[in-house]
């Protein structure tokens, strides 16, 4: 009771159950508060909101120019795969091709 407002915190579905044994979850909490807090509590969850809301916004600034970044470099990783196949699969089948040729010579 951090904030001086008695609540009751309730999981909606099997939420609970799923808090025990992973230690989170992925359904909706219902937060119950009394009738004279309400509006004490309504404000603090919009000051709430509104710092995640700051805190997302500078997050997908951070993100776009990571996105920009990783696509530059999954680009020169599929250049280099191609580069690196177009040298060694001639050799490859080059030395199949003369590996064949010694074997039919020994045979």
């Amino acid at each position: 009771m951090i904030t001086g407002i008695p609540y009751i915190k309730k999981d909606e579905g099997s939420g609970s159950y799923l808090r025990l044994y992973m230690g989170t979850s992925m359904f909706e909490k219902s937060i119950f508060v009394d009738e004279k807090d309400a509006e004490k509590a309504l404000e603090l969850i919009e000051n709430i909101k509104a710092v995640d809301d700051n805190i997302e916004n500078n997050d997908d600034t951070d993100k776009d120019e990571n996105i920009k970044g990783d696509s530059k470099i999954n680009i020169a990783k599929i250049l280099l795969g191609i580069m690196i196949f177009m040298f060694v699969l001639p050799f490859v089948i080059m030395l199949i091709f003369y590996m064949s040729i010694l074997f039919r010579k020994i045979i």
